[in-house]
């Protein structure tokens, strides 16, 4: 069993593919809805999937994980780890925060939950998660990597 996971959703970006601890990086994905077509990013978002051109017709929406959906991901992980540390994109940019608070009560008890609202997004999430990750690879703990993460969320413009 790992010792600690990074979570993170799909809006994260990374500077590189490859980083220490990279392994130990898990991803709540979206879902986008087409004209009452959803398509599932695990899958990939293909070019050939989509409509040539947007338009008010298409009504496209981003489906976030409810907080059943994102507290069995929380339980999967308590399988494999001992603690999670979520870091998701910003709160003031889509509901997946306060569904993954309601998520982590539900937990409480079963596996620590550290919830970081990145307050950013794309590369900047993608920033904050690899430090992460790289700091639980090198075996800091969890207390420490969150000091570590806040600290540079003031700092990070993404």
């Amino acid at each position: 069993m790992g010792s600690i996971c990074i979570l993170t959703d799909s809006a994260v970006q990374f500077t590189q593919p490859g980083f220490a601890g990279r392994e130990d990086v898990w991803q709540i994905s979206y879902n986008l809805r087409l004209n009452g077509t959803i398509l599932n990013s695990e899958e990939g978002f293909k070019s050939t999937t989509l409509p040539p051109s947007a338009g008010d017709a298409l009504q496209p929406a981003l489906l976030v994980p409810d907080v059943r959906q994102i507290q069995q991901t929380f339980l999967d992980l308590s399988d494999r780890y001992r603690e999670i540390i979520a870091i998701l994109t910003s709160s003031e940019l889509n509901p997946l925060f306060a569904s993954a608070e309601q998520a982590a009560v539900s937990v409480r008890g079963k596996i620590p939950v550290t919830l970081i609202d990145s307050q950013s997004i794309a590369l900047g999430l993608g920033l904050m998660v690899q430090t992460a990750a790289e700091a639980a690879a090198r075996g800091i703990n969890g207390v420490e990597i969150e000091r570590i993460v806040r600290r540079m969320i003031p700092r990070t413009y993404s």
